[in-house]
């Protein structure tokens, strides 16, 4: 399998497990984003405690949203019950149970399953056209610099006609148990891999593989956690199915030893899958102001 082949797969597996569509598409085959802004109501934060998405690391504590306040969210997000939004009004296109993020990310990323993303962590913004002459938005329009077409009216012009121009696709793929260190900077369209470690400070540019470990800027891999064979049983095994509660028996610290028993337990049918609840967008939706 190649490459593209791989992360192709990866993308689509994170897809599968949210059960959530793909972006609507542009004309020049960019994804629309699907950012709504709603105003929540007392109902909407008791409707986030009821279904376990937690907005404080102390579950006891006042929550930080209040009602009157305004969220970003994709009409294709869904969270899963036990995950945690510490930080920001906007909630990622997808987050998994027992993840957790102290940074507001894109309303078009997808985070898996048992996630650690610290603070800091930002997404870089759109491609710029740097083999053309200019690397300005002018020749392919910006909608966000209204001194363009205000230049425009003042020569008496309406328009004038602009080029296509492919900023890449928004979204950001981050598979499970994934650890992204403190004010890491991540390009827009990557695919971060299961078991990936991103270091503090680094700027990803590019896909990460699987277990790998990255680091600098911009990031490039600095070692793999476990060897190619242990890596391989990890993926096949996709211990994240799994409530950690049925994993800690196997003593997680002992990767060798927890692969054995795993394995055994998955072909004797010993282990059921963790099948959490998931909140939607429309749940949110009808609950806000």
């Amino acid at each position: 399998m190649t490459s593209r082949q791989q992360y192709g797969a990866y993308r689509a597996e994170i897809d599968q497990h949210y059960h959530g569509p793909a972006p609507e598409q542009l004309p020049d085959g960019r994804p629309r984003r699907l950012g709504m802004i709603l105003k929540i109501s007392s109902e909407t934060i008791d409707l986030l405690q009821r279904r376990r998405l937690y907005l404080n690391p102390n579950s006891e504590a006042r929550p930080r949203l209040s009602p009157g306040d305004r969220i970003r969210i994709s009409k294709e997000f869904v969270a899963e019950e036990y995950s945690h939004l510490f930080l920001g009004n906007v909630f990622p296109r997808a987050i998994g149970a027992f993840s957790y993020t102290h940074s507001p990310l894109s309303e078009l990323t997808k985070i898996g399953r048992y996630c650690s993303i610290a603070s800091g962590v930002k997404l870089m913004g759109d491609s710029h056209p740097t083999k053309w002459v200019s690397t300005s938005p002018f020749s392919y329009g910006d909608k966000n610099l209204p001194g363009l077409s205000a230049s425009l009216r003042d020569l008496g012009l309406s328009s004038v006609e602009l080029l296509q121009f492919d900023k890449g696709t928004p979204e950001i793929f981050i598979g499970h148990d994934v650890w992204v260190g403190e004010g890491a900077m991540l390009k827009r369209g990557i695919t971060i891999g299961h078991g990936a470690v991103v270091a503090a400070r680094s700027l990803v540019t590019v896909d990460v593989p699987p277990y790998a470990v990255v680091a600098g800027v911009p990031a490039r891999i600095v070692k793999y956690r476990f060897e190619d064979d242990i890596m391989i049983r990890l993926l096949d095994v996709a211990w994240w199915r799994f409530h950690f509660h049925a994993l800690q028996p196997l003593d997680p610290s002992d990767v060798p030893s927890f692969l054995d028993r795993i394995e055994e337990r998955i072909s004797s049918g010993a282990l059921d899958e963790f099948q959490p609840w998931s909140l939607s967008y429309a749940e949110i939706e009808t609950t806000c102001i």
